[in-house]
């Protein structure tokens, strides 16, 4: 092999490892790299700052964002995992209506026992709440916290069957 061989074949060598550096690296969009604390999970803003990218619970949100996003809509369970890392959750989207199904959904078997067509009860329950929404009567915030209320309610009731 001559000298030009042997140059090629390196540079060949060096492309194929960069482009798998590249390919291995982590931008897919299924892992996310952020610092944790007991409020959410937050990256570094352009200011030095920390940014909020999601929450652990209602309370954090409304206290760091207030009108800037929906109840709900940024909170999520906090992960399990180490330094910070977490797959991306398509339940970050989740909404006072999804977590009424939910609650519903999750005591269906006590509701049912009680004679309640579930189905018909979220349906009912989702429109008395968009009502309650349009007229003022309630925020987001409010179903969503009686959606707790009521989750502890209904845990407590199939505990004590």
């Amino acid at each position: 092999m001559n000298k030009r061989s042997i140059f090629i074949m390196l540079f060949a060598l060096l492309a194929i490892m960069s482009l798998a550096v590249s390919v291995s690296a982590d931008q897919d969009g299924h892992d996310n790299w952020c610092n944790e604390d007991e409020y959410g999970c937050w990256v570094t803003d352009e200011d030095g700052g920390k940014c909020y990218i999601m929450f652990w619970s209602e309370e954090a949100r409304a206290y760091f964002m207030g009108g800037h996003s929906k109840p709900g809509e940024l909170v999520t369970d906090k992960p399990n995992t180490p330094g910070g890392r977490m797959g991306m959750n398509p339940s970050l989207k989740r909404n006072w209506r999804d977590i009424w199904i939910d609650l519903l959904n999750n005591h269906r078997a006590l509701l049912e026992s009680q004679g309640v067509d579930v189905s018909e009860l979220i349906t009912t329950t989702i429109k008395g709440f968009e009502n309650d929404i349009a007229n003022g009567v309630q925020n987001e915030g409010d179903i969503i916290e009686s959606a707790r209320y009521w989750d502890e309610a209904y845990t407590s009731d199939e505990k004590n069957k």
